[in-house]
């Protein structure tokens, strides 16, 4: 009971469809004592394709990741019928079909095909194969009874991975279309998200961030202006200096740009390091007053980028600055208005 419970809890720990897949492979055929397992999931156009197989030996028999042979797969769509485990055994009609297109199962003595379905769903199937001489008793109904279970438990999983699977391609879709619409908005803001974006995921990677902590920094600089979409065009687009109540109004943008993306679900650490992208590390920066440790780090190696960035970018009210000027001031201004650690981490780049 202990293995069943933990294998519980490890489906419901998993999100990634691709890991979630390999558990579930791994830990049947140590529950269940059986010689492999092999995952079968259908496609969005209907065929069944081998996603998973454990012990990987099998791999060579089967290439994971592509349709299985239209007759093998007929036979799966039949035994899919029954929200129950099929059991094959030699000489069986639909043994002698499979054989000859799935050559992993020619040393097996008997096969378990149990469909995985969720919500009267059916999601593809989980293929259990024993070897030895009495293949009659290899899945008895004591057997079966604990195969219906963890099947149930697996697709239950692989539904909620596939669900966030389509969550995390939504939400892609709409930053997107946000980064889409800074452009149209204002073209130099655009290409300056870019380019800084392209930095500041070099940045992150020199600071050793995590992958989910610079996907969230990527996503952040292609969004970090977002909020001078409310910006009216007098206002971004002076060629002149501001003054004070169009710096007020031009202050407004992190807060502005943080509350829209906060919109979208699970965005909540990206529209974070939106609002704190002007903070400055000696606590004079916009909107909170922010400094030092308190400011995200993504947030502190987005000013960096954003203020190479603009300052190397030739804008309609300046003209651009070269590189090793831009370095300079960098340099310059850290311990004040930039983390001196990042600094040196941008500098390193360079060197």
């Amino acid at each position: 009971m202990g293995e069943i419970y933990q294998f519980s809890r490890q489906m419901m720990a998993v999100n990634s469809l691709d890991v979630l897949l390999k558990d579930i492979a791994h830990e049947a055929v140590n529950i269940l004592q059986v010689g492999f397992c092999r995952l079968l999931l259908i496609t969005n156009e209907g065929a069944w394709s081998c996603e998973s197989v454990f012990p990987d030996t099998h791999r060579r028999d089967d290439k994971t990741g592509h349709p299985v042979p239209l007759q093998a797969q007929r036979i799966y769509q039949l035994c899919a019928r029954k929200n129950s485990p099929t059991v094959l055994l030699r000489g069986n009609k639909l043994w002698a079909a499979l054989e000859n297109k799935t050559p992993y199962i020619n040393r097996t003595s008997s096969l378990c095909l149990m469909p995985l379905a969720f919500s009267n769903d059916t999601l593809g199937m989980m293929v259990l194969g024993q070897y030895g001489s009495d293949g009659a008793a290899a899945f008895d109904e004591e057997k079966n009874n604990l195969i219906t279970f963890i099947a149930d438990q697996a697709a239950g999983a692989i539904y909620r991975a596939k669900v966030a699977d389509r969550l995390h391609v939504t939400q892609t879709e709409t930053v997107l279309a946000l980064s889409k619409a800074i452009e149209t908005r204002d073209d130099c803001t655009g290409s300056h998200s870019t380019r800084m974006t392209t930095l500041a995921e070099r940045i992150a990677a020199a600071c050793h961030c995590s992958d989910e902590e610079i996907r969230t920094i990527r996503w952040a600089g292609m969004l970090h202006d977002i909020g001078k979409i409310g910006i009216p065009d007098e206002v971004l687009r002076r060629p002149g200096p501001l003054d004070e109540a169009e710096w007020a109004i031009i202050r407004r943008h992190p807060d502005v740009g943080a509350d829209i993306v906060l919109m979208v679900s699970n965005l909540a650490p990206v529209a974070e390091l939106i609002r704190a992208h002007h903070e400055r590390y000696d606590g004079n920066g916009y909107p909170r007053n922010l400094s030092g440790e308190e400011i995200p780090l993504g947030a502190r190696i987005l000013t960096v980028c954003d203020a190479y960035t603009a300052m190397t970018d030739e804008r309609s009210y300046r003209l651009a600055i070269s590189h090793e000027e831009a370095l300079a001031e960098l340099k310059r201004c850290a311990g004040t208005h930039f983390d001196p650690r990042v600094v040196e981490a941008f500098l390193s780049l360079y060197r």
